[in-house]
C-alpha cells in the first residue's frame, strides 16, 4: 500500500502537543503565540493560526517542532514567502513533501527549472508519491527544457490499456492532460490531439479536460469542432469558462486563446488535484494543493480564470473547515468582470446565511438580483430568506412579482417546491397543491414534492389513500428521511391505525430527535394508545424545541386539556380482572409489504 498524505496530518501537526520552548527571554512570547495558534487551528481559523504560529516560530527559531507547525500553517494560509523561508529541516514526511513542492514551484517561478527538477527527484527518492509531486515532476523537466524527460512516450499506451486502479487512473488522466498541453507548446499537434481524444470522451472526464481540447481546436482554427465540444460539455455541466468560450466564438473581437505555458499548466493541474482532494473530504490537503496552484499561476491576465476558480473552491473548502472569514476573503478577491463573480457572491451570501446573518445574506442577494432581475435562482434565494425570517407574505409577493414580469418558463421543480412551501405556510392549500403538482410534472420522483403533496392530502383528509401512496414512493427514494417516515406514520394515524403510526413515528423521531412536529405527532399517537404520561412528556418537549408560536400554543392547549392520570387509580384498575368479552385484542399489524 502506497503512503497517503492524509488531511488529518495537517491538523495533527498544527494542533497537537505543546513544543518545548527555549529557556530565554523569547519564551513567554513564543509560547503565548503558539497557544493562540493552536487554539485558532482547532477552531478552523486558518489565518489567525498561521499568524500566531509564524510569530511563535520567529520568536523561537531554534524550535524545530514549532518551525514545522508554522510552515504548514503558512502553506494553508497561502503565505508562501514565509513558508519558503521557514522550511523545516528535519520534519516529518508530510512537511518534507510539501516543502519540496513549495521550493520547486518557487524555483520554476524564478526560471530555475533544473533546480526545481532536482528538488522533486530528491523528494521522490525520499518516498514522496502524492499527486502534486507526480504532477510536478514532468512539468519541472519542461521548465528546464529537458523535453526527453518531460514527455513520457508510454503515456498514450497506458491510457489505452485502462488497467490502472480508479484513483491512479485519475492521476494518469491529469498527467495526460498536462502532456497533451506540453506537446501543444512544442508544436507536436498530432501527438497532443491523440491524447486529447482519449481523455475527452463523452462523460465526466470531458468536463474536466474538454476545455483544454477546445482551446487546442480554437488554436488550430477549428472553431466548429470547438463549438460542438463546448456544447456537449455544457450538456453535462454548466461550466462558466466553457460558456464564456462558446459565447465568444462569434464575437466581433474574437481572439484565439493563447498557447499555455508551464506555470499555467501546473496551476491548472494542481487546481484539479485540489478538486479531487475536496471530493474525498480531505479538506486540509485540498486547501494546501489549491494554495500551491495559486502560487504556481503566472502573473498574467490569461491566468486570471484559473486563479478565480481556485479562489472559489478554496472558499468552499474553508467553509467546510468552519473558517467563514477566510472564505469570505477568498470570494471577495474575485472581480466583478470574472465569470466566477456571481457564484462567489452567491456563496458569500450562503455563508452569511449559515452564520445566522440573515439580513446580510438578504442584502447581498438583493444586490445581485437587482443586477440580474431575470435570474430566477437569485429570486428564489431571496424568497427563502424572507420565509426564514417569518415574512411569508413578503416571500410570496416576491415570487408572484417575478412570475407576473417574466412568467414561469424558467421554473424548475425546486422553484415550484419553494412556491408550494410558501403557499402552504400562508395557509393557501389549493395554490400549494397546484404548485406541487406542476413541480411533479417536471420531476415525478422528487421525494420533497411527493412528501409535501402527500402529507397535505393526508393532513386535510382530502385523499388519504393517494397521499399514502405518494409518501411510500417518496420513502423509496429517500429511505432515511425522518420527515417522510413521520408523514407515513401520520397517514396511519389519520386512518386510526395507531400501532402502525407508532412504529413509523418512533423511527422518525430516532432520525430527527429535535424536530418539533415529529415530537408533537409522537405525543398524539401515545395519547391515542392511552399512554398519557408519555404523551404529555413529548408535548412538553415540543416547548423546548425550535417550534413556532402557533405550534407551541397548540401543544400547550393539549397539555392544559389532557390531565395527568391518577397513578393510584391506574394501578388499581390494572389489577382488576377483565371480563373475557371485554379483553382487548392484540393489534393486527399491516403486513410489511403494504408499507413499501
Amino acid at each position: 500500500m502506497k503512503p497517503v498524505l492524509a488531511s488529518a496530518a495537517f491538523a495533527a501537526l498544527v494542533c497537537l502537543t505543546t513544543p518545548v520552548m527555549a529557556a530565554d527571554k523569547a519564551y513567554s512570547s513564543a509560547y503565548g503565540d503558539f497557544l493562540v495558534g493552536r487554539l485558532a487551528a482547532a477552531q478552523g481559523d486558518t489565518e489567525t493560526a498561521a499568524r500566531a504560529l509564524m510569530a511563535a516560530a520567529d520568536a523561537d527559531p531554534a524550535n524545530a517542532s514549532l518551525r514545522e507547525r508554522a510552515f504548514l500553517a503558512a502553506v494553508l494560509s497561502g503565505d508562501m514567502s514565509f513558508a519558503r523561508s521557514h522550511v523545516p529541516e528535519n520534519g516529518g514526511r508530510l512537511s518534507r513533501t510539501v516543502a519540496a513542492q513549495v521550493q520547486a514551484i518557487a524555483l520554476i517561478r524564478e526560471g530555475k527549472g533544473k533546480a526545481a527538477a532536482a528538488v522533486i527527484e530528491a523528494s521522490q527518492k525520499a518516498g514522496a508519491s502524492d499527486r502534486a509531486t507526480v504532477l510536478l515532476k514532468p512539468l519541472s523537466y519542461a521548465a528546464a527544457r529537458q523535453w526527453d524527460k518531460a514527455i513520457d512516450p508510454t503515456l498514450e499506451s497506458q491510457l489505452n490499456a485502462g488497467t490502472t486502479p480508479n484513483r491512479d487512473r485519475l492521476v494518469l488522466f491529469l498527467q495526460a492532460a498536462n502532456q497533451a498541453r506540453l506537446l501543444e507548446m512544442k508544436g507536436r499537434h498530432a501527438e497532443a490531439e491523440a491524447i486529447f481524444k482519449i481523455i475527452c470522451q463523452p462523460g465526466p472526464a470531458s468536463v474536466l479536460f474538454g476545455p483544454y481540447y477546445g482551446a487546442f481546436l480554437e488554436g488550430r482554427g477549428r472553431k466548429d469542432e470547438a463549438r460542438k465540444l463546448y456544447t456537449d460539455i455544457l450538456g453535462v455541466s454548466e461550466d462558466r469558462l466553457v460558456r464564456q468560450r462558446l459565447d465568444g466564438l462569434d464575437a466581433k473581437d474574437y481572439r484565439k486563446p493563447k498557447s499555455p505555458d508551464v506555470r499555467l499548466i501546473l496551476a491548472d493541474s494542481l487546481f484539479l488535484s485540489g478538486t479531487l482532494y475536496a471530493s474525498e473530504q480531505q479538506s486540509e490537503m485540498a486547501l494546501a494543493t489549491l494554495r500551491l496552484a495559486q502560487y504556481a499561476a503566472p502573473e498574467t491576465a490569461v491566468a486570471t480564470p484559473t486563479l478565480d476558480r481556485t479562489r472559489l473552491l478554496a472558499g468552499q473548502v474553508l467553509m467546510r473547515m468552519k473558517d467563514v472569514q477566510a472564505a469570505q476573503t477568498e470570494w471577495a478577491s474575485i472581480e466583478p468582470d470574472s465569470p466566477f463573480y456571481r457564484e462567489a457572491q452567491v456563496r458569500a451570501a450562503w455563508s452569511l446565511k449559515e452564520a445566522g446573518d440573515l439580513d446580510g445574506a438578504e442584502a447581498l442577494f438583493t444586490e445581485l438580483s437587482a443586477a440580474d432581475p431575470k435570474d430566477i435562482g437569485l429570486t428564489v434565494e431571496r424568497a427563502r430568506l424572507l420565509w426564514q425570517k417569518d415574512d411569508t407574505a413578503g416571500a410570496l409577493k416576491l415570487m408572484e412579482a417575478y412570475q407576473a414580469a417574466y412568467g414561469d418558463a424558467d421554473f424548475g421543480w425546486e422553484t415550484w417546491f419553494t412556491v408550494a412551501v410558501l403557499y402552504q405556510a400562508a395557509g393557501d392549500w389549493d395554490k400549494s397543491k397546484a404548485a406541487a403538482q406542476k413541480g411533479l410534472t417536471l420531476q415525478p420522483d422528487s421525494s420533497e414534492l411527493l412528501n409535501l403533496l402527500g402529507y397535505g392530502l393526508i393532513e386535510r383528509k382530502e385523499n388519504v389513500t393517494e397521499g399514502m401512496a405518494m409518501i411510500r414512493k417518496a420513502l423509496e427514494k429517500t429511505p432515511r428521511s425522518g420527515a417522510i417516515m413521520d408523514s407515513l406514520g401520520w397517514g396511519y394515524y389519520q386512518q386510526g391505525q395507531y400501532a402502525e403510526a407508532l412504529e413509523w413515528i418512533e423511527k422518525a423521531i430516532a432520525a430527527e430527535p429535535a424536530d418539533p412536529e415529529i415530537t408533537d405527532h409522537l405525543g398524539d399517537v401515545y395519547h391515542k394508545l392511552g399512554r398519557t404520561i408519555e404523551a404529555r412528556y413529548q408535548w412538553a418537549r415540543v416547548l423546548t424545541l425550535e417550534a413556532d408560536d402557533k405550534q407551541k400554543a397548540a401543544v400547550q392547549a393539549k397539555l392544559d386539556t389532557v390531565a395527568v392520570p391518577d397513578v393510584k387509580a391506574v394501578a388499581e384498575a390494572e389489577t382488576m380482572p377483565v371480563p373475557e368479552t371485554t379483553k382487548p385484542k392484540a393489534p393486527v399489524k399491516t403486513p410489511a409489504k403494504t408499507r413499501k
